[in-house]
Protein backbone atom coordinates (compact mmCIF):
# COMPACT_ATOMS: atom_id res chain seq x y z
CA UNK A 1 0.00 0.00 0.00
CA UNK A 2 2.76 2.42 0.88
CA UNK A 3 4.57 1.60 -2.31
CA UNK A 4 1.46 2.33 -4.31
CA UNK A 5 1.09 5.74 -2.56
CA UNK A 6 4.73 6.66 -3.21
CA UNK A 7 4.38 5.71 -6.86
CA UNK A 8 1.38 7.99 -7.30
CA UNK A 9 3.25 10.94 -5.72
CA UNK A 10 6.23 10.39 -7.99
CA UNK A 11 4.05 10.36 -11.13
CA UNK A 12 2.29 13.61 -10.00
CA UNK A 13 5.60 15.38 -9.44
CA UNK A 14 6.81 14.40 -12.87
CA UNK A 15 3.65 15.68 -14.53
CA UNK A 16 3.93 18.99 -12.67
CA UNK A 17 7.51 19.57 -13.75
CA UNK A 18 6.57 19.08 -17.41
CA UNK A 19 3.88 21.81 -17.43
CA UNK A 20 5.29 25.47 -17.60
CA UNK A 21 3.94 28.15 -15.24
CA UNK A 22 2.51 31.07 -17.38
CA UNK A 23 3.14 33.65 -14.63
CA UNK A 24 6.74 32.60 -14.37
CA UNK A 25 7.08 32.85 -18.14
CA UNK A 26 5.58 36.33 -18.14
CA UNK A 27 7.90 37.39 -15.36
CA UNK A 28 10.92 36.05 -17.18
CA UNK A 29 9.85 37.76 -20.41
CA UNK A 30 9.33 41.07 -18.63
CA UNK A 31 12.70 40.77 -16.99
CA UNK A 32 14.33 40.09 -20.32
CA UNK A 33 12.64 43.12 -21.96
CA UNK A 34 13.75 45.40 -19.12
CA UNK A 35 17.29 44.13 -19.53
CA UNK A 36 17.24 44.94 -23.28
CA UNK A 37 15.83 48.46 -22.62
CA UNK A 38 18.44 49.10 -19.97
CA UNK A 39 21.19 48.18 -22.39
CA UNK A 40 19.81 50.43 -25.19
CA UNK A 41 19.00 53.44 -22.94
CA UNK A 42 21.74 55.92 -21.87
CA UNK A 43 23.07 55.49 -18.43
CA UNK A 44 21.73 57.95 -15.78
CA UNK A 45 23.51 59.24 -12.72
CA UNK A 46 22.16 57.87 -9.53
CA UNK A 47 19.71 60.22 -7.77
CA UNK A 48 20.59 60.94 -4.17
CA UNK A 49 17.96 62.36 -1.90
CA UNK A 50 19.26 64.59 0.91
CA UNK A 51 17.34 65.26 4.04
CA UNK A 52 17.26 69.07 4.48
CA UNK A 53 16.89 68.64 8.20
CA UNK A 54 20.00 66.57 8.56
CA UNK A 55 23.01 68.09 10.37
CA UNK A 56 25.19 67.49 7.31
CA UNK A 57 22.92 69.60 5.06
CA UNK A 58 22.71 72.38 7.63
CA UNK A 59 26.51 72.52 7.88
CA UNK A 60 26.90 72.63 4.09
CA UNK A 61 24.30 75.41 3.81
CA UNK A 62 26.04 77.40 6.55
CA UNK A 63 29.37 76.96 4.76
CA UNK A 64 27.88 78.26 1.50
CA UNK A 65 26.36 81.30 3.18
CA UNK A 66 29.60 81.93 5.01
CA UNK A 67 31.54 81.79 1.76
CA UNK A 68 29.14 84.31 0.19
CA UNK A 69 29.46 86.61 3.16
CA UNK A 70 33.23 86.35 3.04
CA UNK A 71 33.14 87.18 -0.68
CA UNK A 72 31.05 90.29 0.00
CA UNK A 73 33.25 91.21 2.95
CA UNK A 74 36.37 90.79 0.85
CA UNK A 75 34.91 93.00 -1.92
CA UNK A 76 33.93 95.66 0.58
CA UNK A 77 37.27 95.45 2.29
CA UNK A 78 39.00 95.84 -1.06
CA UNK A 79 36.93 98.89 -1.89
CA UNK A 80 37.58 100.38 1.52
CA UNK A 81 41.27 99.72 1.15
CA UNK A 82 41.42 101.37 -2.27
CA UNK A 83 39.42 104.31 -1.00
CA UNK A 84 41.74 104.65 1.96
CA UNK A 85 44.81 104.50 -0.26
CA UNK A 86 43.35 107.12 -2.57
CA UNK A 87 42.62 109.28 0.43
CA UNK A 88 46.12 108.78 1.80
CA UNK A 89 47.59 109.57 -1.56
CA UNK A 90 45.44 112.63 -2.12
CA UNK A 91 45.40 114.05 1.39
CA UNK A 92 49.01 115.26 1.61
CA UNK A 93 48.76 116.89 -1.81
CA UNK A 94 45.42 118.49 -1.11
CA UNK A 95 46.56 119.70 2.28
CA UNK A 96 49.75 121.11 0.84
CA UNK A 97 47.86 122.76 -1.99
CA UNK A 98 45.28 124.15 0.41
CA UNK A 99 47.95 125.34 2.81
CA UNK A 100 49.95 126.91 0.00
CA UNK A 101 46.89 128.64 -1.42
CA UNK A 102 45.90 129.87 2.02
CA UNK A 103 49.35 131.21 2.76
CA UNK A 104 49.62 132.83 -0.65
CA UNK A 105 46.16 134.31 -0.37
CA UNK A 106 46.89 135.66 3.10
CA UNK A 107 50.21 137.10 2.00
CA UNK A 108 48.61 138.76 -1.01
CA UNK A 109 45.74 140.13 1.03
CA UNK A 110 48.10 141.54 3.64
CA UNK A 111 50.42 143.00 1.02
CA UNK A 112 52.86 145.48 2.53
CA UNK A 113 52.53 145.52 6.30
CA UNK A 114 50.21 148.29 7.45
CA UNK A 115 51.31 150.56 10.27
CA UNK A 116 49.05 151.26 13.22
CA UNK A 117 46.68 154.07 12.36
CA UNK A 118 47.12 155.39 15.90
CA UNK A 119 50.78 156.08 15.10
CA UNK A 120 49.95 158.39 12.18
CA UNK A 121 48.76 161.25 14.37
CA UNK A 122 49.28 162.21 18.00
CA UNK A 123 46.97 163.75 20.56
CA UNK A 124 49.31 166.73 20.90
CA UNK A 125 49.30 167.42 17.15
CA UNK A 126 45.51 167.11 16.90
CA UNK A 127 45.00 169.34 19.94
CA UNK A 128 47.24 172.00 18.43
CA UNK A 129 45.48 172.00 15.04
CA UNK A 130 41.91 171.82 16.32
CA UNK A 131 42.53 174.03 19.34
CA UNK A 132 41.69 171.62 22.15
CA UNK A 133 43.58 170.47 25.23
CA UNK A 134 45.29 167.20 24.25
CA UNK A 135 44.83 165.88 27.78
CA UNK A 136 41.13 165.45 27.00
CA UNK A 137 41.74 163.38 23.86
CA UNK A 138 41.39 159.61 24.21
CA UNK A 139 42.65 157.13 21.63
CA UNK A 140 40.76 154.04 20.50
CA UNK A 141 42.15 151.53 17.98
CA UNK A 142 39.29 150.31 15.81
CA UNK A 143 41.20 147.98 13.50
CA UNK A 144 39.64 144.72 14.68
CA UNK A 145 40.85 141.56 12.93
CA UNK A 146 41.05 142.99 9.43
CA UNK A 147 44.27 142.24 7.55
CA UNK A 148 43.80 145.05 5.02
CA UNK A 149 42.62 147.94 7.16
CA UNK A 150 43.77 149.91 10.21
CA UNK A 151 41.80 152.67 11.88
CA UNK A 152 42.08 154.87 14.96
CA UNK A 153 39.61 157.27 16.57
CA UNK A 154 40.85 160.29 18.50
CA UNK A 155 37.88 161.27 20.64
CA UNK A 156 36.91 164.03 23.06
CA UNK A 157 33.90 166.12 24.07
CA UNK A 158 33.93 169.19 21.87
CA UNK A 159 31.84 172.15 22.97
CA UNK A 160 29.67 169.86 25.06
CA UNK A 161 29.14 167.28 22.27
CA UNK A 162 30.23 163.76 23.25
CA UNK A 163 32.16 161.50 20.89
CA UNK A 164 33.48 164.33 18.78
CA UNK A 165 36.82 163.76 17.17
CA UNK A 166 38.98 162.69 14.25
CA UNK A 167 39.11 159.27 12.57
CA UNK A 168 42.26 158.16 10.77
CA UNK A 169 42.26 155.11 8.48
CA UNK A 170 44.65 153.28 6.17
CA UNK A 171 43.64 150.52 3.72
CA UNK A 172 45.30 148.25 1.21
CA UNK A 173 43.87 146.15 -1.61
CA UNK A 174 41.76 143.28 -0.22
CA UNK A 175 41.53 141.52 -3.63
CA UNK A 176 44.84 142.01 -5.48
CA UNK A 177 44.33 139.10 -7.90
CA UNK A 178 40.74 139.85 -8.86
CA UNK A 179 40.94 143.63 -8.70
CA UNK A 180 44.50 144.96 -9.19
CA UNK A 181 43.28 148.54 -9.80
CA UNK A 182 41.29 148.64 -6.59
CA UNK A 183 42.94 151.76 -5.10
CA UNK A 184 42.52 153.84 -8.26
CA UNK A 185 38.92 152.71 -8.69
CA UNK A 186 38.17 153.36 -5.01
CA UNK A 187 39.09 157.05 -5.29
CA UNK A 188 37.38 157.43 -8.68
CA UNK A 189 34.18 155.87 -7.36
CA UNK A 190 34.02 158.46 -4.58
CA UNK A 191 34.04 161.25 -7.14
CA UNK A 192 31.90 159.56 -9.81
CA UNK A 193 29.29 157.86 -7.62
CA UNK A 194 29.70 159.30 -4.17
CA UNK A 195 28.52 157.97 -0.79
CA UNK A 196 25.13 158.03 0.85
CA UNK A 197 24.39 159.97 4.00
CA UNK A 198 23.97 158.14 7.28
CA UNK A 199 20.18 157.95 6.88
CA UNK A 200 20.48 156.96 3.21
CA UNK A 201 18.31 159.83 2.03
CA UNK A 202 21.03 161.67 0.07
CA UNK A 203 24.08 160.87 -2.02
CA UNK A 204 27.14 163.10 -1.95
CA UNK A 205 29.79 163.14 -4.64
CA UNK A 206 33.34 163.95 -3.70
CA UNK A 207 35.55 166.71 -5.08
CA UNK A 208 39.22 166.44 -5.95
CA UNK A 209 41.63 166.38 -3.02
CA UNK A 210 45.13 166.93 -4.36
CA UNK A 211 47.07 168.05 -1.29
CA UNK A 212 49.02 164.78 -0.99
CA UNK A 213 49.32 161.44 -2.74
CA UNK A 214 48.59 160.40 -6.32
CA UNK A 215 44.89 161.24 -6.27
CA UNK A 216 42.25 162.03 -3.69
CA UNK A 217 38.60 162.80 -2.99
CA UNK A 218 37.01 165.21 -0.49
CA UNK A 219 33.47 165.68 0.87
CA UNK A 220 32.72 168.51 3.30
CA UNK A 221 29.13 167.27 3.76
CA UNK A 222 30.31 163.86 4.94
CA UNK A 223 33.46 165.20 6.60
CA UNK A 224 35.68 162.67 4.81
CA UNK A 225 38.94 163.12 2.90
CA UNK A 226 40.60 160.29 0.98
CA UNK A 227 43.88 159.95 -0.91
CA UNK A 228 46.07 157.15 -2.24
CA UNK A 229 49.84 156.97 -2.42
CA UNK A 230 52.25 155.44 -4.93
CA UNK A 231 52.02 152.09 -3.11
CA UNK A 232 48.24 152.02 -3.69
CA UNK A 233 47.47 152.46 -0.03
CA UNK A 234 44.31 154.45 0.61
CA UNK A 235 44.16 156.87 3.54
CA UNK A 236 41.25 158.71 5.09
CA UNK A 237 40.81 161.48 7.62
CA UNK A 238 37.24 162.04 8.81
CA UNK A 239 35.80 164.66 11.15
CA UNK A 240 32.93 164.59 13.57
CA UNK A 241 33.25 168.25 14.53
CA UNK A 242 31.26 171.40 13.88
CA UNK A 243 33.10 173.53 11.30
CA UNK A 244 32.69 175.36 8.04
CA UNK A 245 34.00 174.04 4.73
CA UNK A 246 37.12 176.19 4.64
CA UNK A 247 38.09 175.33 8.20
CA UNK A 248 37.51 171.62 7.71
CA UNK A 249 39.50 171.55 4.49
CA UNK A 250 42.41 173.24 6.25
CA UNK A 251 42.34 170.64 8.99
CA UNK A 252 42.20 167.83 6.43
CA UNK A 253 45.17 169.17 4.47
CA UNK A 254 47.24 169.60 7.64
CA UNK A 255 46.43 166.09 8.94
CA UNK A 256 47.00 164.52 5.50
CA UNK A 257 50.50 165.97 5.34
CA UNK A 258 51.25 164.76 8.87
CA UNK A 259 49.94 161.26 8.13
CA UNK A 260 52.01 161.07 4.94
CA UNK A 261 55.10 162.13 6.86
CA UNK A 262 54.56 159.57 9.62
CA UNK A 263 53.58 156.58 7.51
CA UNK A 264 56.34 153.98 7.06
Amino acid sequence: MKLKYLLVLTIFALLTACVSDPKAADTASSTSDMARQAQSAPAKAPQVQVNPNSPAFAKAQKSTQSAGQKGQTADQASQDYLAKKRAEKATPIDQTRSKTNTNASTAKRIGPSLPSACSLLTEAFIGKVIGVDSDYISVKDGSGKSLTQRSCFFRWDHDGEANSGVLVQIQTNPLPDEFPDWASYYISAKKNHGDKSADGSSTYRYKDFTTVGVSGAASYDLGRYYWRDAQDRVFMVAFNLPSNETEQLAWAETFAKEVTKNVK
